[in-house]
């Protein structure tokens, strides 16, 4: 590994943990990129060409995603066949619900470009939709949580941008929601 590679590894290890350091602080800049501070930082300090640090930055981050979406399908199918396994759901209405999950996913670009107030009015239009979904396949309540942002759960936690699933202290009634993996 060449000492420029090791510089740019070590700098985006850094950035890492600085970003799951900073975690809720938000960037004071209006700029796009609120990273951008550092990433200039790390190009001046290694005498390194901005954008080639930002570009990867950018691949690392698009790779930890792709790892993490693949790992949380990997739970998700692992999960349901537990369920299916010990007779809490039936195949069919495991796969209903794994075609309804990936039908969810594919909303929830709608809520891209909506204000915090918009986003939350289509997710509670949509736990009414699930409720009544869910309630037609004779689908448990407590397996809503498979379904991401748009869970049922009430007031601030979980997951979907701080609303959805979840009270906000790490419990569920969801079978999937506690277990280690």
């Amino acid at each position: 590994m060449s000492k420029k590679s090791k510089i740019i590894f070590m700098a985006i290890a850094f950035l890492g943990l600085a970003v799951a350091g900073i975690g809720a602080v938000k960037a004071a800049s209006n700029s796009q990129n609120p990273m951008s501070g550092l990433v200039e930082t790390i190009a001046n300090k290694f005498n390194l060409n901005a954008s080639d640090v930002q570009q990867v930055i950018d691949e690392q981050r698009t790779q930890r995603q792709q790892e993490r979406q693949a790992g949380q399908q990997q739970q998700f199918t692992e999960r349901l066949s537990e369920a299916v396994t010990s007779s809490k759901i039936t195949q069919a209405q495991a796969d209903l619900i794994s075609a309804k999950r990936a039908e969810i996913a594919a909303e929830q670009a709608d809520l891209d470009g909506k204000t915090q107030e918009e986003r939350q009015a289509l997710r509670e239009q949509h736990r009414e939709e699930m409720k009544q979904w869910m309630s037609e396949n004779n689908i448990p309540e407590n397996y809503m949580m498979m379904f991401g942002g748009f869970g049922i759960g009430k007031g601030p936690g979980g997951r979907g941008n701080g609303e959805g699933n979840g009270n906000g202290l790490g419990q569920s009634n969801c079978p999937f929601a506690n277990q280690s993996n």
